[in-house]
C-alpha cells in the first residue's frame, strides 16, 4: 500500500473532506454532488501532489468512481472509504 505520509497535512485534509463529502453524496444518491467532490479531488492531486504512488492510487480510485457513483453506489462508497483510509492512517 503507498505511503502517504509525505502527503501534507493541509492538502491531506481537504482531500478526505473532499472524499468524505463524495462518500455521502454516492450513499444518499447525490450522483452530482458526489461527482463535484470527486472534481475537486483530482484537481488537488493534480495541482497539489507531486507525482507519486498515492497520487497515482487515488487517481485510479477516483476515476473508479466516476465509472460506478450511478450504478453501482456500495462499490463507489467502497473505493472512497478505502482513499480516506489511505490518507488518514
Amino acid at each position: 500500500m503507498p505511503d502517504s505520509s509525505d502527503v501534507p497535512d493541509t492538502v491531506s485534509e481537504t482531500l478526505v473532506t473532499a472524499l468524505k463529502e463524495a462518500r455521502e453524496g454516492v450513499r444518499s444518491g447525490d450522483v452530482a454532488t458526489a461527482r463535484e467532490r470527486v472534481d475537486v479531488a483530482e484537481r488537488i492531486i493534480r495541482t497539489q501532489l507531486p507525482e507519486s504512488d498515492v497520487a497515482e492510487t487515488l487517481t485510479f480510485g477516483l476515476e473508479a468512481v466516476d465509472r460506478t457513483a450511478a450504478d453501482e453506489p456500495l462499490v463507489a462508497s467502497e473505493y472512497l472509504r478505502s482513499m480516506v483510509q489511505l490518507l488518514t492512517e
